[in-house]
């Protein structure tokens, strides 16, 4: 099957205009992109220079996204799962599934940030096993009606919680490039979303997901590379993945298809949605009908 093309638009940024995430996302979805992205900050510090302060909430471009398309699938890399409250969040995921008609992924992540967890009232250092937990609630609450949960931070009974995604599994693809991340993909993942890795960190990676698959006995999900060079430095006198020629590119794409990858996001490092659309337009139409040409 051929590698799938996703694409992060801009929601974020104080010239950012707010009708610029409907038109993206339909420029998206005219040009043949599989997928849309959006990404999760609620609070920042000041004086953390990478990250705007203005920042549209993921789960409303979401369904402005969603609204604006028919076709294009709608995903988050990623919904930071410790920040909200699971039932929430669970409820929202499920409406926006069901509004756009079982279009929506949900990209996980325990975070990053540590005074974004202190703003928003979250033990940092318990994040994973939160994350964990709030990962089986949302699982519980998509999946049974009425539903019960007993875990140290969520207690119910015979509560009831609908709708139900349309999807059955929602697509939950799991972020992170270390073992925690893989072995929580293929135990409560139907997908593996890691970023920025080599092609040798991004082999063994897929190696090791497959083996963590294998031994919870859960097949292997979809294998969703984020690309944002933006954040990547690369050793003197190498080329950063997929940045380059578009011949380069192509070649990436297919040698990460070969080791496994089936989708790939590409988080072009811009701000404004002209120069996203002329990144959208460069790979549609300049590389991805390189791909698959070796």
């Amino acid at each position: 099957m051929p590698v799938q093309f996703g694409i992060k638009i801009t929601h974020f940024g104080r010239d950012q205009p707010p009708d610029g995430v409907a038109t993206a996302a339909r420029e998206a979805e005219e040009l043949g992109f599989d997928s849309v992205w959006v990404t999760d900050h609620v609070i920042v510090p000041n004086e953390e220079e990478s990250i705007p302060g203005h920042f549209y909430d993921p789960m409303v471009v979401m369904a402005v996204a969603a609204a604006a398309t028919e076709r294009v699938e709608i995903g988050v890399s990623v919904l930071v799962i410790p920040y909200r409250d699971p039932i929430v969040s669970a409820k929202m995921l499920a409406t926006l599934d069901q509004m756009s008609h079982g279009r929506i992924i949900l990209g996980t992540g325990v975070g990053w940030l540590e005074r974004e967890f202190d703003a928003l009232n979250v033990d940092f250092h318990q994040r994973g096993a939160v994350c964990d937990e709030y990962l089986d609630v949302m699982e519980a609450l998509w999946t049974s009606d009425p539903t019960s949960f007993e875990g140290r931070w969520t207690n119910f009974r015979d509560m009831c919680a609908n709708p139900k995604p349309v999807r059955a599994p929602l697509p939950v693809w799991v972020g992170g490039n270390g073992a925690p991340a893989i072995r929580r993909a293929a135990q409560r993942g139907t997908g593996w979303h890691p970023i920025n890795l080599s092609l040798a960190e991004f082999s063994a990676g897929v190696e090791a997901y497959r083996g963590a698959c294998r031994d919870n006995d859960r097949p292997m999900g979809a294998v969703c590379l984020r690309t944002m060079p933006g954040r990547v430095v690369a050793p003197a006198g190498d080329r950063i993945p997929f940045t380059g020629t578009p011949v380069e590119v192509a070649q990436d794409i297919d040698e990460f298809a070969d080791a496994g990858m089936t989708h790939v996001l590409f988080s072009p490092p811009v701000t404004d949605f002209e120069a996203l659309r002329e990144e959208m337009h460069h790979i549609t139409q300049d590389v991805r009908p390189l791909v698959g040409g070796r």
